[in-house]
């Protein structure tokens, strides 16, 4: 054999070893995989088979629940909001001044004691007058 025959079957040699390795480690990644995927079904298949049909048997399922998330107003919405609040308080006090000058305090006591019966006193009153102005008219 020639000098330029031994390198080139040296060369395809190597060639196959090199394929050999490669296609061997595919190989062990594939066995793996199938191993991994085993694992698996078999802990599917024995957890409905595995457990006994006991009333004390608990099967924890995961429940799914949302994340609670803060959403952060729009600025122009809390600027909004605030001038919605301070007007508000600006009418409530206002309320609050007016009542304060104009209603007595024996005024406030009697509107909580009993208002059925200034209500019937006043009726009374309207209907004397109505009375009063009708003998005017027949003169």
């Amino acid at each position: 054999m020639s000098l330029d025959q031994l390198k080139t079957a040296c060369d395809t040699f190597s060639k196959r070893i090199a394929e050999n390795e490669t296609v061997d480690r595919y190989r062990e990644k594939r066995l793996q995989i199938q191993r991994r995927q085993l694992t698996a079904e078999e802990k599917l298949r024995s957890r409905p088979d595995g457990v006994a049909s006991d009333s004390y048997a608990e099967e924890e399922e995961p429940v799914w629940e949302p994340r609670e998330r803060k959403i952060k107003p729009h600025r122009l919405t809390r600027d909004i909001e605030r001038l919605v609040e301070a007007d508000l308080e600006a009418e409530r006090k206002k309320e609050e001044y007016w009542d304060a000058m104009y209603i007595d305090s024996d005024e406030r006591d009697d509107f909580g004691d009993d208002s059925n019966s200034d209500s019937e006193e006043e009726l009374e009153e309207d209907s004397t007058k109505d009375d009063d102005g009708d003998d005017e008219s027949d003169d």
